[in-house]
Formats: structure tokens, C-alpha cells, sequence
């Protein structure tokens, strides 16, 4: 197994998508869909990428970037978004 990849996205369609193709690439693939849930997943070991959703539900995913730097310095993010 590869390294563990976190998605955060509010959108179940675009979860189910990244990680089909991310586990036929043998990735370990988590995926929560809120804010709330991305905190409850800070406590834990550091994923090797987080895909961050923009906007979400509870908040923007832009702003809790301080946050996850705090917890996870070395782990790369990369922002999606729907939004033009």
C-alpha cells in the first residue's frame, strides 16, 4: 500500500471519483466531508497529501489552513473548488 491521502469535500460525487482513481493507484485513500470532520482527523498521523475543498458547508478551506500547518507543517496541500 502507498501513502495515505486525506480528501475533504462536501460533494459525494467528486469524494467517490478521487478515491476510485486514487486506490486503483494504491493509494490509502480517507475522505470526510466537513470542516468538523477534517479537525476530529487532526490529532491523528499526518497524511501524505490533503486534497482541501474551498468551499465547504461549515466554512472556508482556505482559513483553516493555519490549523492543519500547526498540526501536519510538512504535509502538502491542494485546494480544489467548484467555483469559477
Amino acid at each position: 500500500m502507498k501513502d495515505r491521502v486525506l480528501i475533504v469535500d462536501d460533494s459525494a460525487d467528486v469524494r467517490a471519483i478521487l478515491c476510485m482513481v486514487l486506490q486503483k493507484a494504491g493509494y490509502q485513500v480517507e475522505a470526510v466531508e466537513t470542516l468538523s470532520d477534517l479537525k476530529g482527523e487532526l490529532g491523528g498521523e499526518a497524511p501524505e497529501v490533503l486534497l482541501l475543498d474551498w468551499k465547504l458547508p461549515d466554512g472556508d478551506g482556505l482559513e483553516i489552513l493555519p490549523v492543519v500547518r500547526a498540526h501536519w507543517p510538512e504535509t502538502p496541500v491542494i485546494i480544489l473548488t467548484g467555483f469559477g
